[in-house]
């Protein structure tokens, strides 16, 4: 896991790799004008500003999990929201989410988590998910980065939505790589990673 170079999200606007957010939900913009409202002036909110209270709209669908580092290579699932647990189909809290990934996309994902936190810059993409329940379809996953804690470990919140679009699925819970990805530039940039 290493930095990349970034690039200006006005620069990623010209060259065309931002056009995917075009198609971003009310929904995913609705939970980013929230995260934005937490950070009072800091690039990063610290992990104190993340009430739970006020993200009463959006609980059912959150997933805060641990950001990774070098020394770190897991995103440990600190709490999931009832849908997203009632679509995994089990408790997902302290399970590491790359467990859901196929091993090929580990490594990217983990890239993913660390430049969120290490470049500060949110996350928009397009997941196609596997259910146990015989049934799969596409999420919106919106996601950002909090401040550590007292424990040191910055952490990652997302915000979850189901598309509809149904697809073809495997019989167990899991997820593919994203089909549509953009970095989100919280004011430092967005990474160049393609």
């Amino acid at each position: 896991m290493g930095m990349v170079p970034t690039k200006t999200e006005a620069e990623a606007l010209a060259s065309g790799l931002h056009a995917g957010l075009q198609t971003r939900s009310a929904e995913s913009r609705d939970f980013e004008d929230f995260w934005r409202r937490m950070r009072g002036g800091n690039l990063i909110p610290r992990r104190n500003d993340f009430n739970i209270a006020r993200a009463a709209r959006f609980v059912r669908d959150l997933v805060l999990m641990e950001a990774p580092s070098p020394d770190r290579k897991s995103m440990r699932i600190r709490l999931a929201g009832e849908r997203y647990q009632d679509i995994a189909g089990y408790n997902l809290a302290g399970r590491d989410h790359l467990e859901h990934f196929d091993h090929d996309y580990r490594d990217s994902a983990l890239t993913t988590g660390w430049l969120m936190f290490n470049h500060p810059c949110g996350l928009w993409q397009i997941t196609p998910m596997h259910t146990a329940k015989g049934y799969g379809q596409y999420i919106e996953v919106t996601g950002f980065p909090l401040g550590a804690g007292e424990d040191g470990i910055p952490l990652l919140l997302c915000h979850v939505r189901l598309t509809g679009e149904l697809l073809h699925t495997r019989g167990r819970f899991s997820l593919d790589t994203a089909t549509d990805f953009h970095f989100i530039d919280l004011g430092a940039g967005i990474p160049d990673w393609e």
